[in-house]
């Protein structure tokens, strides 16, 4: 067994070294981002959304264990595509958007 599941987990993100490094946790009104720098390591609360916002990640970017790729409408209207960065718990930037439409997961394939 890699993992064991407390209850409250709704699914685990292994970066691209095969490391299970992100998981997401549900309780009925809050998800949280979970994130841990190595196997060896607890994980780390750094994300935490209410009803009102989203981040839902997509992935690892290429050759990177600390940044990711998310859907997110924190701190805006919509969902966006944005890279994330882990460590540092901050967002990079916002990849793309449309001031009309949520972006949705869809078409997004990792590597």
């Amino acid at each position: 067994m890699i993992l064991q599941n407390p209850g409250n987990m709704s699914s685990w993100i292994a970066s691209n070294d095969g490391q299970i490094r992100l998981a997401i946790a549900n309780d009925s009104v809050q998800q949280s981002v979970l994130f841990r720098p190595s196997e060896k390591e607890p994980f780390k609360e750094i994300i935490r959304c209410d009803v009102e916002s989203s981040f839902t990640p997509l992935g690892y970017k290429d050759s990177s264990n600390s940044i990711i790729y998310a859907l997110s409408n924190i701190n805006r209207d919509k969902l966006a595509l944005v890279s994330y960065d882990l460590v540092n718990e901050r967002e990079l930037g916002e990849l793309f958007s449309h001031k009309e439409v949520d972006m949705s997961p869809g078409g997004y394939f990792p590597s």
